[in-house]
């Protein structure tokens, strides 16, 4: 996790990260009763890898907000969560040239 925390404070995005982790709260009502919806915590940055078992997949998910997805699982959903378009991407270079292959090659 130092790692990939030395890569987003050089890349300046460590600070989205933080805004997401201070604003976790305790939801409102009867839904935190529920299981899995106790606790409320926004989006921050989408980090986007060519395969399934790239290690930010497994590191990025300890940090709040955060979303480590292959390309291949890349949908609207992740894109644009509650229907808000733009969110921070960073997308590695090997994800990128597998979106390429796949659609321009019939993949």
């Amino acid at each position: 996790m130092a790692d990939l925390k030395k890569v987003l404070t050089s890349l300046g995005l460590w600070d989205d990260v933080e805004r997401v982790a201070e604003r976790i709260r305790v939801r409102s009502g009867k839904g935190k009763m529920r299981g899995g919806r106790r606790y409320k915590e926004g989006k921050s940055l989408l980090i986007v890898t060519s395969t399934i078992d790239a290690p930010v997949i497994k590191v990025a998910r300890n940090l709040p907000g955060v979303d480590a997805i292959p390309v291949r699982n890349l949908s609207v959903l992740y894109l644009a969560p509650g229907g808000v378009p733009g969110r921070l991407t960073v997308w590695t270079l090997s994800a990128i040239e597998e979106l390429r292959k796949g659609l321009f090659m019939g993949g």
